[in-house]
């Protein structure tokens, strides 16, 4: 196999764990596992985020001085792809992963929102992204990071339906300079792996020019996939909520006819944030926060 990068792309919570597995579970080298962000309840399995380049990603968002949901974020990384400092930070990891001579996986949500830095390191690496139900994805990501009080006292979904249609559109935007990609629906991975699964080999192997193995590989994938690991399932349709924007509801409705190999057009002003949508989540950022220090983790507010 041809040394490339795979990138795996979504929001948190998304079911990127669960790809990144699936890819190094096709052949690509995901770096020293013992690299590795550690293995906890929230993911059993293992996240797949390899530590030196999470360095790299914090780096790079202290260097920018700004909030990844400042309208210039996007800007200000893509020139500090160009000096010399953290140009050679970046170049070295990768030259770190190039060592293998395989394929090599790279998965941090966090990166999603820094392409406009990392195209101009890893011109067109593959890149494969999840797409899964918003409110689910908020569910998972509340528990994991807000203790119950907060979750009570907040509006964590609607806050993480703007981050989650920030990121989207952030992805969809930098797809439409990379055409060696593919979207995967996790519901429809964990409903139809043996299709889901076929999908993503047959993508890989056309990318990476692979030949021969395909069962073996499609076998081991196949073991990655556990439907008891589904835990954050919203009953009703993300599309019949309330509390949802129309544009958003458009959005996943765009996602998935990509995530089913039918062509559809991206054009970013079918589905605007609104004007104080990064205001609104950098105060809700500040704000977690601040509850966090109030708020002793298991226990209620007054």
């Amino acid at each position: 196999m041809p040394s490339r990068p795979i990138l795996v792309l979504g929001v948190d919570r998304s079911g990127t764990s669960l790809v990144a597995d699936l890819i190094a579970r096709w052949g690509a080298d995901p770096g020293d596992l013992g690299r590795h962000e550690v293995v906890d309840e929230h993911n059993p399995r293992g996240y797949f985020e390899y530590l030196p380049m999470q360095e790299v990603l914090h780096e790079i968002l202290a260097a920018a001085h700004c909030s990844v949901w400042d309208p210039d974020f996007p800007s200000r990384i893509a020139r500090l792809a160009l000096e010399t400092r953290y140009r050679q930070l970046a170049l070295d990891q990768v030259a770190e992963m190039e060592r293998s001579g395989r394929p090599w996986l790279w998965k941090e949500p966090l990166m999603s929102l820094q392409m406009a830095f990392w195209e101009k390191i890893v011109p067109f690496p593959v890149c494969v992204v999840t797409v899964r139900n918003p409110h689910d994805s908020a569910r998972s990501f509340a528990k994991m990071n807000y203790s119950p009080a907060l979750r009570a006292e907040l509006a964590t979904d609607a806050a993480f339906a703007f981050r989650w249609q920030y990121a989207m559109l952030a992805i969809l935007d930098y797809l439409e300079r990379n055409p060696d990609h593919l979207l995967l629906r996790y519901e429809s991975l964990l409903e139809d792996p043996l299709g889901e699964v076929e999908r993503l080999n047959r993508f890989l192997d056309r990318q990476l020019d692979v030949g021969q193995g395909a069962d073996e590989r499609r076998s081991a994938m196949l073991e990655a996939v556990d439907p008891k690991l589904w835990r954050n399932r919203e009953e009703s349709s993300f599309f019949e909520l309330s509390g949802v924007t129309d544009e958003q509801k458009s959005l996943l409705g765009h996602l998935h006819e990509r995530a089913a190999d039918r062509p559809a057009r991206f054009d970013a002003a079918h589905y605007p944030l609104p004007a104080d949508a990064p205001e609104y989540l950098e105060d809700f950022n500040t704000w977690t926060e601040h509850l966090h220090q109030l708020t002793p983790k298991g226990q209620t507010r007054p």
